[in-house]
């Protein structure tokens, strides 16, 4: 019923720019990647707990 996450599965490491983004056309001159985050440690802090769900309904919907 449920897939069991493999703990010791290898990172995916996304790039992270430290310089904020601007909300029009993005700089060339900031191509610079400042260094790598993984969202598994940054973000799950028990991983052989955390799942996902997909919810259905309103009931976080603002009336």
């Amino acid at each position: 019923m449920f897939d069991v996450p493999d703990i010791d599965a290898p990172a995916l490491e996304i790039p992270l720019f430290l310089s904020p983004a601007a909300c029009g056309f993005p700089s060339p001159a900031q191509d610079y990647v400042e260094q790598t985050i993984d969202l598994n440690q940054l973000c799950i802090a028990h991983p052989a707990a955390t799942y996902f769900v997909r919810a259905a309904g309103d009931s976080m919907v603002d009336h």
